[in-house]
């Protein structure tokens, strides 16, 4: 069973949450859900390891609406639990993920005792709290030899409507909200320089890259934009702004024939484009305690 921490600790841990994820991610708990990707399998198998899903103790940390916790479950994972500090999208995974208890907490602040798990996962969300603190605090609560991976899904932009659709929104990650941390920018790999996260992870964190899509709608290519933390939070003449311009570079590359929505969903049988994503997985394994 999970060992959680003494109400004390958890009182007296810090707790670190940028503004504009807090702020960005309540705006739309249900939207970020419907139009986010999920991993692809290779990718999950890869985090995994040679760890057995349906033995094993797995965290989520900054779960969101549980979409990585949702793919565990469908690798057999049988003893879960989820971290995430922003009420709505708590809300929103309670409503969608059956069986997970989830907490409200940040990665510098784990409510959950010393070696309490086998793995713990971040998907979409280190970039947020890459720093030594956080690593540490993941660290601790992991077991020796235990596993830390970390998930992103990044829009491929090697196909040019994508790379157009990108340029729309991601300028708005700068200015008046400040340099949005954004995986992107590659500063996550800075934390793992630090001495305390060289002493939990003395292995460092090795990357490995995986394919991966979506079949996407027309309106939820500008929809996903939205879900963006920095596009969130923009003032609302800003927000229908962006909606119209990538509204126009769909139509654009709609009409010279390099985007076309001709393949039905499964389920719904919405007309959609394939999205293509590369997906990455960062894995850091945790060291013997002193």
């Amino acid at each position: 069973m999970i060992r959680r921490a003494s109400r004390d600790l958890q009182r007296m841990s810090p707790r670190c949450i940028h503004g504009v994820a807090s702020e960005g991610f309540a705006a739309d708990a249900s939207l970020y859900d419907r139009v986010r990707p999920s991993y692809p399998a290779l990718g999950v198998a890869h985090a995994l390891g040679d760890v057995d899903a349906a033995w094993a103790r797995i965290l989520d940390v900054a779960s969101g609406t549980g979409i990585l916790t949702r793919r565990l479950l469908e690798f057999g994972a049988r003893d879960v639990a989820a971290v995430e500090p922003v009420a709505a999208m708590r809300a929103e995974f309670e409503r969608a993920v059956a069986g997970v208890p989830i907490s409200d907490g940040t990665a510098d602040a784990l409510p959950f005792g010393d070696g309490a798990f086998d793995v713990a996962c971040v998907g979409q969300a280190f970039h947020w709290f890459a720093n030594e603190q956080s690593l540490v605090e993941l660290g601790r609560v992991l077991a020796d030899g235990g596993r830390l991976a970390l998930l992103w899904n990044l829009e491929d932009d090697s196909e040019p409507w994508v790379r157009a659709v990108r340029e729309a929104y991601e300028v708005h990650d700068t200015g008046a909200q400040g340099d949005v941390p954004q995986y992107r920018k590659g500063r996550w790999r800075a934390a793992f320089e630090t001495p305390g996260a060289r002493a939990a992870f003395p292995g460092g964190c090795e990357s490995a890259f995986f394919d991966n899509f979506l079949l996407t709608t027309r309106a939820e290519i500008w929809e996903r934009a939205l879900s963006k933390s920095y596009c969130a939070t923009l003032p609302p003449d800003q927000r229908n702004a962006l909606v119209a311009e990538i509204a126009a570079i769909v139509d654009h590359y709609e009409a010279s024939g390099a985007l076309a929505f001709d393949v039905a969903r499964p389920g719904d049988g919405a007309p959609c484009a394939r999205l293509p994503i590369n997906s990455e997985v960062a894995v850091a394994v945790r060291g013997a305690r002193a």
